[in-house]
């Protein structure tokens, strides 16, 4: 039998846009509402006009909230362990805002999850922390002479059982202990011969990519299934 995913906490900001924006089934906030959850010098929004992309969260792309300085959101959290903290990134500039040249750093609790980050393209960065506390706080810092942005924020609750606290090395091979313990970084997601899965399908809100633009040689690789065999507790 398969069981949905209902995370306890679930923190979904569409940075600077005046409505709520629904992708892929899931609301995400009106800036105005998260606002009690930021503490910032000072107050800058901006969009753009143009379009971004043709993907199904478009609409989170076209909006951004600027840090000129040391900024923090707070996330009551009421349930503790590991949080997935998922940051939407889309430099467009907005007059005095050239944000492909912005340069900062964001934190969260004891980890420092990006440093001296500046990018020049559309990207989602996506961690997960154990979160020991009753909040948790995520960090914008500025680099000097720069400022911080983000276009969309997600903090969610992750299953207990999705991540273990062991792990086999491969080389040198070994048992390690501790993971629970560990900042971790999504790099990739793949879905092996299958299409692209969007959280309309994940009901952990992920997104896998198909896995041909990977493979070097395509000839040499073999599709087999045996979806029967499938045994799961979530989707």
């Amino acid at each position: 039998m398969i069981f949905k995913f209902a995370p306890k906490d679930n923190y979904l900001i569409d940075c600077r846009s005046l409505t709520h924006t629904t992708v892929d089934g899931r609301v995400f906030m009106a800036d105005k509402l998260a606002s009690k959850l930021l503490s910032s010098p000072q107050d800058i929004t901006i969009n753009t006009s143009k379009p971004v992309t043709s993907s199904n969260d478009s609409s989170l792309y076209q909006t951004a909230r600027i840090f000129t300085g040391s900024s923090k959101y707070t996330f009551s959290i009421s349930q503790t362990g590991r949080h997935w903290i998922r940051l939407y990134f889309n430099p467009f500039d907005s007059g005095n805002f050239i944000m492909s040249k912005a340069t900062f750093s964001v934190s969260s609790q004891k980890y420092g999850v990006l440093s001296n980050f500046t990018t020049n393209s559309k990207v989602v960065k996506e961690f997960s922390v154990n979160v020991t506390t009753d909040n948790l706080v995520i960090t914008f810092s500025p680099s000097n002479n720069s400022f911080a942005f983000t276009n969309a924020i997600e903090v969610v609750s992750v299953p207990d059982q999705l991540i273990t606290d062991d792990a086999i090395l491969i080389s040198p091979q070994e048992k390690f202990q501790g993971l629970i313990w560990q900042a971790l970084e999504t790099v990739y997601r793949v879905n092996m011969t299958g299409p692209i899965v969007t959280p309309l399908n994940d009901t952990l809100g992920r997104t896998w990519v198909p896995d041909h633009s990977f493979l070097l040689q395509a000839n040499v690789a073999k599709v087999v299934s045996k979806i029967s065999a499938v045994k799961s507790i979530l989707t």
